[in-house]
């Protein structure tokens, strides 16, 4: 495809930038918006493909495809039109690298590691097929992994509704990257379903996890036709620590018959980490998208995008929910709070004040103290009219017996 480079030029609302990559049939660029003044990558189909109506319907497919579908980790569709002869796709500009950029620069990965990134593809891969799309063209290149690590599912170029009849593709022909195809997909079989799908993201566990393929062959078609004739290569044949249970669940994965595989990517990924002995929980939360502005990579067909520095990892609060960028979702109406639970407060919240003793506990615990002084102060008064009446009991005695000897002294004495 020859290079089209339109950096400085303007295409309707946006500003050209730069170029970040091409892919299959498009050019991707860092452009802004102008009318909103945010960063997008702009995906342009070259005028030579423009001409052709196939390409101009494949192209606009894609477009459709991504924007049916609203799912946190599937790149949004912001918009698209045609421009000065040329016909673009807006996306949100990701962040990052690509999974293929990630694994070429930290290797083999370990189980946890590789289980955690594809278990955000599988959500959204399920999500798809609910709705009644396949992707017919999974593989690293077309996931992309933000700053944060968050995950998204990008490029439905080549998507089309499962089991449909009308769609671009001519049974017989053979669509898609050949080292991630399914063998009927290989086969250019018409009806793929989700088996297709799942058998392309078992190829991508088997590369992240070992950095090489199931299958070699010199030629795409040799690649095509080696899933047709040959079992893939036991992923323990390339990494011997891997547990025998993970390499069972991989070569299930990669069933030649697509009713011997998984029935979902998140059934795939339970057993994975069954296999693992990684629980059932989910592995990590992930950080909330990262939206800061800069250097990246485009969400889009970019298998042959221009490798670039991992940015360091960037701190950012957690997804409002667990895993959805905010503006997937209409906020929640404002409920009244308390100032402590007010989302807009930044510093904590003070610490509460010691919880007041109610006057009635006081009253009751003080009680016992007045009533025994009370008993005390009664039986002092007892005492003191005890010792007062004996005092004036003893001193009338004493008056009497005076009286007395004053009677027998007196002349006559008692008579």
């Amino acid at each position: 495809m020859p290079e089209l480079d339109l950096a400085g030029r303007t295409l309707g609302r946006y500003q050209i930038i730069a170029p970040l990559g091409s892919g299959g049939m498009a050019v991707v660029y860092r452009a802004r918006q102008t009318d909103l003044d945010r960063i997008v990558a702009l995906k342009i189909l070259p005028p030579e493909l423009g001409l052709d109506k196939s390409y101009i319907a494949r192209f606009m497919q894609e477009a459709r495809s991504a924007a049916a579908l609203e799912h946190p980790h599937i790149v949004p569709i912001y918009d698209v039109g045609t421009a000065e002869g040329l016909h673009y796709i807006a996306m949100k500009y990701i962040q990052g690298e690509t999974l293929k950029e990630l694994a070429l620069r930290e290797g083999a990965l370990d189980v946890a590691r590789a289980a955690g990134l594809l278990e955000q593809v599988a959500g959204a891969l399920d999500y798809a097929h609910a709705n009644g799309i396949i992707h017919r063209d999974i593989k690293p290149s077309n996931m992309m992994v933000d700053r944060s690590g968050w995950v998204y599912l990008t490029d439905f170029g080549l998507a089309r509704t499962g089991g449909g009849s009308g769609g671009l593709t001519i049974a017989g022909t053979v669509m898609g990257t050949p080292e991630y195809m399914s063998p009927e997909q290989a086969q250019g079989l018409a009806n793929l379903g989700p088996p297709s799908d799942i058998y392309a993201l078992g190829i991508v566990l088997y590369e992240l996890l070992t950095g090489r393929m199931p299958f070699r062959a010199d030629t795409p078609m040799g690649m095509l036709v080696a899933r047709l004739q040959q079992a893939p290569t036991p992923p323990r044949d390339y990494r011997s620590d891997l547990p025998l249970p993970v390499e069972d669940v991989i070569m299930r994965a990669l069933a030649r018959k697509p009713e011997a595989r998984y029935q979902s990517a998140s059934e795939l990924i339970a057993a994975l980490k069954r296999a693992a002995g990684l629980g059932s929980q989910p592995l990590a939360a992930p950080l909330r998208p990262d939206e800061t502005p800069g250097r990246g990579v485009a969400a889009a067909d970019a298998h042959t995008l221009p490798r670039t520095p991992y940015p360091p990892a960037q701190m950012a609060a957690p997804p409002v929910q667990p895993a959805a960028p905010a503006q997937l979702h209409a906020p929640a109406a404002p409920q009244p709070a308390t100032p402590a639970a007010a989302p807009t407060i930044v510093t904590p919240p003070p610490a509460a004040a010691p919880a007041h003793t109610p006057p009635a506990r006081q009253g009751a615990g003080r009680l016992p103290l007045l009533l025994g002084a009370g008993v005390i102060v009664l039986l002092l008064l007892v005492a003191g009219l005890v010792v007062f009446g004996r005092m004036r009991s003893e001193a009338a005695v004493a008056e009497r017996l005076d009286a007395g000897r004053a009677a027998f002294e007196r002349p006559g004495g008692l008579d």
